[in-house]
């Protein structure tokens, strides 16, 4: 399903969550920092993610409305980067039993740099060249030692 169900306060009927697409489960280490302070940076690990948002586990809690670059990490070390840093806004935050906070971040949406517009060129309509048919169809009567055959004779 792309997002929950659940039951209204009278347990009469079904209520669609507000999840705009379905969660992707992963465990994907990454580094949180805000947009305020880059230097300081905050290891946590992906715990689930779709296009709009994504679940970080980190030690810290960041305030809710903060804007934050993640960084996703190709290994668990925090020494490789997996792609481009993406920025978001943390929207709610969680603790947990084990003395972790869950995150919950909006990712925001890039902009896409439309490219140049350059003139189109259409070339001239040339006239087609004509390709010369065949002429029928041409047969040779050859035998294998070389003779010619009955029937130019």
């Amino acid at each position: 399903m792309p997002d929950e169900m659940f039951f209204s306060n009278d347990e009469r009927s079904l209520i669609r969550g507000s999840r705009v697409a379905p969660r992707t489960e992963t465990c994907r280490p990454c580094v949180v920092s805000s947009e305020h302070h880059p230097d300081v940076e905050i290891p946590g690990v992906i715990l689930d993610i779709n296009p709009h948002g994504m679940l970080i586990r980190i030690m810290e809690t960041i305030t809710v409305g903060d804007h934050v670059v993640i960084q996703m990490m190709r290994d668990d070390k925090f020494q490789r980067k997996l792609s481009t840093p993406h920025k978001g806004e943390i929207r709610r935050v969680q603790s947990t039993v084990d003395g972790f906070y869950d995150h919950g971040i909006q990712l925001e949406p890039e902009e896409i740099q439309k490219a140049d517009s350059r003139p189109v060129h259409i070339p001239n309509k040339s006239e087609p060249q004509r390709v010369q048919a065949h002429r029928g169809m041409q047969t040779i009567d050859m035998t294998l030692d070389g003779a010619q055959s009955k029937r130019r004779r």
